[in-house]
């Protein structure tokens, strides 16, 4: 199967949504209401979101190169 691989922060991540919040922090999952699980769903495809609160546009960037 396909998958659709997403990097970036919080909002990537779902951090806030319902299914992803604990009390002072991020959930210990991303959402699958966030716009990565949404978009993979649409397209019928495996979602893997590489989403991190906090992180910086360095961090993202860094991520992305070095995904396997």
């Amino acid at each position: 199967m396909s998958r659709l691989i997403a990097f970036g922060c919080s909002n990537t991540y779902g951090q806030g949504l319902h299914d992803c919040y604990i009390k002072g922090g991020p959930g210990p999952h991303p959402s699958k209401y966030a716009w990565p699980a949404q978009l993979a769903g649409m397209l019928d495809l495996e979602c893997v979101n590489n989403g991190i609160p906090g992180a910086s546009n360095r961090l993202i960037w860094h991520n992305a190169i070095n995904f396997n």
